[in-house]
């Protein structure tokens, strides 16, 4: 993509975000989209946990250092191996970063809808949330310093309203004669303008951009968000990939990157992604140390994911996680019959039943 094309698009672009939030304001238009409890954890992490968590916020503090480039990491676990705590954990760290501040982007691929056009429309809304077009406004409404940010080679300056018109006009015009392909996973389709202008806005705060479950998403759409995020190399955006151990998505991202506009801007996290029953008994006696190590090995043989060990030793999310929602028994023993205590495992009521047996 030339440069020039590159930063007339992406002004041209935030004109368009800036334009059509007001639009859809004045009309009382504009889609809420659920928020994320605070991303404060309420739950222990493990060790495997805490190094995938502190490589991560490696990467995020890498990325705001001047002229690192914009990059893309696979978080390739399991479900049920607590990725979703250690993007809890990297969340609070991007948003609690200063000068600049930074934008953190949840995506959660189970909570997609079905659909490629729906689930294209509801990615560029999550990409274009309220806090990338307060950025954008900002950086119209004040202008951008010849000098101040540049995008390729090119200084994404504007001076008023006719100045960014015109390149709004010339960024439409470049990008059609371009590539005409407007689909939803094409690239001058919805995800890729927004995740075009999310770049631009990025070159003076920082994104990360956090995908959960990627595997859920269409692979055709999961490769255009990834790789409009990461390909112009001088904006700062952090895309993490959380994806399921030999993900063809994690696949095709990769083997892409070896060579064009994403060359060498992906990795892999060093995440031991391993879940079965020595890795179980090893959380559950890491958890619970004081259990007898008999209670360790049943607990490690009743559970099937770390996120069950957790419920179960009464750390971790409280409903839901465990097949045996309802019942379980005190971990003292393996020639101990079951118990069935109320509550969810892990509920408060089920913890203080526990300590009454």
């Amino acid at each position: 993509m030339p440069v020039g094309d590159l930063a007339a698009e992406s002004l041209g672009g935030l004109v368009y975000v800036v334009a059509v939030a007001a639009v859809r304001g004045a009309a009382g238009q504009v889609r809420q989209h659920p928020r994320r409890a605070s991303p404060k954890l309420r739950v222990m992490l493990s060790g495997r946990q805490e190094a995938a968590a502190a490589e991560l916020a490696r990467w995020w503090d890498g990325l705001r250092q001047p002229d690192a480039g914009p990059r893309a990491v696979l978080l390739e676990v399991p479900a049920g191996w607590g990725r979703t705590a250690v993007l809890d954990q990297l969340a609070d760290v991007a948003g609690r970063a200063a000068d600049p501040a930074g934008l953190v982007v949840r995506i959660d691929g189970r909570s997609l809808p079905g659909g490629l056009g729906a689930q294209a429309l509801e990615l560029r809304d999550l990409l274009l949330d309220s806090g990338v077009r307060r950025r954008a406004a900002g950086m119209l409404c004040a202008g951008w310093p010849a000098g101040a940010v540049r995008l390729g080679t090119v200084s994404l300056f504007a001076s008023g309203m006719a100045a960014a018109s015109a390149l709004l006009r010339r960024g439409l015009t470049a990008a059609a004669a371009r590539d005409p392909d407007d689909s939803p996973a094409g690239r001058n389709g919805p995800v890729a303008r927004a995740a075009r202008v999310l770049a631009a806005v990025s070159a003076r705060a920082p994104a990360a951009v956090l995908v959960d479950d990627a595997d859920c998403l269409d692979p055709a759409l999961a490769l255009t968000l990834v790789e409009g995020l990461i390909e112009h190399r001088d904006s700062r955006v952090f895309v993490v990939v959380a994806v399921a151990p030999g993900s063809d998505l994690a696949a095709a991202l990769t083997s892409r990157a070896r060579y064009g506009p994403t060359e060498s801007r992906v990795h892999r996290a060093a995440a031991d992604p391993r879940m079965g029953y020595a890795s179980r008994a090893d959380l559950a006696a890491e958890l619970c140390p004081r259990l007898p190590a008999a209670a360790v090995r049943q607990l490690a043989r009743q559970t099937q994911t770390f996120a069950e060990v957790f419920a179960a030793a009464g750390t971790g999310p409280a409903a839901g996680t465990s097949p045996a929602a309802g019942q379980d028994q005190r971990f003292t023993g393996e020639d101990q019959p079951p118990r069935r205590l109320p509550g969810t495992v892990g509920s408060p009521a089920w913890r203080a039943a526990r300590e009454r047996l």
